[in-house]
């Protein structure tokens, strides 16, 4: 099996731009749909954290698909 290193420092910061952004656009858009300040941060802060994990998950899946 690959190292889990080697997929982290194979991530450019284009990637990361890339998940990241992804995940301020999810979590401003579930921001105008929340009533309150307390429920928007928490949404926010969820949705952002989902988005991340999921863009760095499907990162990996096609890292780790790779063939050397």
């Amino acid at each position: 099996m690959k190292p889990f290193d080697d997929f982290l420092n194979s991530l450019s910061e284009k990637d990361l731009s890339e998940i990241i952004e992804k995940a301020n656009e999810a979590s401003n858009s579930i921001a105008q749909k929340s009533p309150d300040l307390p429920t928007r941060i928490g949404n926010q802060t969820t949705i952002a954290s989902y988005q991340i994990s999921i863009g760095l998950l499907k990162k990996y899946h096609e890292w780790i698909s790779q063939e050397n």
